[in-house]
């Protein structure tokens, strides 16, 4: 083969992947509407009572969690982000409520705007648009002031966090939970959280390399870092925290560790 004719077939197979991948960037696009209609239609008859609520909620939950990840495929980091949060919302029931379902709404019309290109599909307007999204609370907003400062805790399931999670809300902060640091670190990069409190212990990478990238990355350097640990001081993995870096104990200390942590780090 001529090297003419071999540029040539590698310019048609370029062109021919780029068609492919914008018919299937179509494809994904109208999937993704015709599933958004599916659930308006689903909570239209779940208010009017034709369907029920445990029903609906399975059915958003199992549809945020497929979004999460083929939207990112497809160059649509904010819905990604967007069906995350929701899936997140909705772990904050205990058990399902009909007072969601006018916030599952909002989070189904964010997506739409995306979709619709009024908002960023690549991510620059994040930061902002996770900020007006709803967020689950087992209080009574009516007792609550909740503010906009927006926490993400990076930790396992399971009682510590949510004990530290209703300290928290208790205090009237906006909570997001990642128990994957991978996933919590691209996380924070799109949607840069007032702080960050992190476990020391997690699977994979660690909460100790999760501090410690953060704080040595420009992009997220000035991103409030806290951990969270039941580890002696003369542990080793704990030489490599920064100073910036405030531990907050787990224990009979833990109310008065995380006070000083929330004021050492200016998160009022």
């Amino acid at each position: 083969m001529s090297e003419a004719t071999a540029g040539l077939a590698e310019v048609f197979s370029a062109a021919q992947y780029s068609d492919s991948r914008d018919r299937l960037t179509r494809e994904f696009v109208d999937s993704a509407r015709d599933n958004i209609d599916e659930l308006e239609l689903l909570l239209t008859k779940t208010k009017a009572g034709q369907e029920t609520i445990e029903h609906t909620f399975s059915a958003v939950m199992r549809s945020a969690h497929n979004m999460k990840g083929s939207s990112k495929s497809f160059g649509y980091a904010a819905i990604s982000v967007i069906a995350y949060r929701l899936e997140d919302y909705l772990l904050g029931f205990e058990q399902p409520d009909p007072r969601a379902l006018e916030d599952i709404q909002t989070y189904l019309d964010r997506i739409t705007d995306v979709l619709d290109g009024k908002i960023d599909k690549d991510g620059s307007e994040i930061p902002t648009m996770v900020r007006t999204l709803p967020h689950s609370s087992s209080f009574d907003p009516s007792e609550i002031t909740v503010n906009d400062i927006e926490i993400m805790l990076v930790m396992p399931s399971g009682a510590a966090t949510k004990f530290i999670e209703r300290e928290l809300r208790e205090c009237g902060y906006r909570i997001v939970k990642m128990d994957d640091t991978f996933a919590a670190l691209e996380m924070i990069m799109r949607t840069k959280p007032d702080m960050v409190i992190c476990s020391a212990i997690t699977d994979g990478l660690s909460g100790v390399d999760l501090a410690c990238a953060l704080k040595s990355m420009p992009a997220s350097q000035d991103i409030p870092v806290s951990l969270m640990t039941s580890l002696s001081n003369d542990t080793d993995m704990l030489d490599a925290i920064p100073d910036v870096v405030p531990v907050i104990r787990k224990g009979g200390n833990f109310a008065d560790d995380l006070a000083e942590a929330l004021q050492k780090l200016g998160i009022t």
